[in-house]
């Protein structure tokens, strides 16, 4: 008499079969990525991979700042940036300097410009009512365009033709040799970060009877202030976007190929001496013969 055969396994017993496998095999052999993420095993779900620039178990301080939310630069030469760097900060900033007191520091120092001008560091536009009548055209370089609703609004109101280039101020600029009659920078110099190489190309770019104007907030000359602006300036680099406040800013310009032939050094009302220690001046390119 014939034994009978078992009957074959069902394809639902044979689903639940490599499921089991798959399971036991994945808990007894755990991989490298099985032991960094075990919490995810454990509690039954599936984990990939973590593929090659995952920022998603970023800081919370770096998803703050932007670093998280890198966006593809727009136009060529442009830096990316980040939520913070294009959205937060500009706002920021532009709240910060559009007073009353800014604004008369700004139509100091920019009463002396004529001609064709390059300003370093446009931003959105805040110097364009500062300018005189004396001007024909403004250049601005930016190495990011933020906030452009707001420049093209104040573009618009301009009495004079204004280009915005899009260029890190470090690189070779886009323009010859003495092209501008003057050049200006309104808390810029703080922020560039090959500041050297970009006082090179302002004074190629600048006419060698031509002006630098520049207002700028730097080293505070007392030792006790200085020491804490050398303390604060690695937070103060984080938040405001590679600001510096303890940069020498006569020494820098000087050493970057100009003459300053006008200084003045004062700290802002109502600002932090570490934070509102200013030079506002004027510098004119040096010469071979001194």
């Amino acid at each position: 008499m014939r034994r009978p055969r078992p009957p074959p396994c069902t394809p639902p017993v044979q689903r639940r079969t490599r499921q089991q496998t798959f399971g036991s095999r994945a808990l007894s052999n755990p991989g490298p990525t099985s032991r960094r993420r075990g919490a995810g095993l454990a509690a039954g779900r599936e984990t990939q991979p973590a593929r090659a620039g995952d920022t998603s178990r970023q800081v919370p301080l770096r998803l703050c700042l932007g670093r998280r939310f890198n966006l593809r630069p727009r136009h060529r030469g442009e830096k990316r940036v980040g939520l913070y760097s294009e959205h937060i900060f500009p706002r920021l900033m532009e709240s910060g300097l559009k007073g009353d007191v800014h604004r008369r520091y700004r139509r100091r120092v920019l009463s002396r410009a004529q001609g064709n001008v390059l300003e370093v560091g446009f931003g959105t536009g805040l110097n364009l009512e500062c300018y005189p009548m004396s001007v024909r055209r403004v250049t601005g370089i930016d190495p990011a365009a933020v906030l452009e609703r707001r420049v093209r609004a104040r573009v618009a109101r301009a009495p004079f033709p204004v280009e915005r280039v899009i260029h890190d101020a470090a690189d070779r600029l886009p323009f010859p040799d003495g092209h501008f009659d003057t050049v200006t920078s309104t808390w810029t110099l703080c922020s560039i970060e090959r500041l050297r190489d970009a006082l090179v190309e302002l004074r190629r770019a600048l006419k060698p009877s031509g002006e630098f104007l520049f207002l700028e907030h730097g080293r505070n000359d007392k030792g006790w202030v200085s020491r804490i602006q050398d303390t604060l300036n690695p937070v103060q680099n984080l938040v405001a976007c590679g600001c510096n406040i303890n940069r020498k800013i006569d020494v820098e310009i000087e050493d970057g190929g100009f003459r300053i032939v006008d200084l003045d050094r004062f700290t802002m009302p109502g600002v932090p001496r570490a934070l509102g220690s200013v030079y506002l001046g004027v510098a004119r390119p040096r010469t071979t013969d001194g």
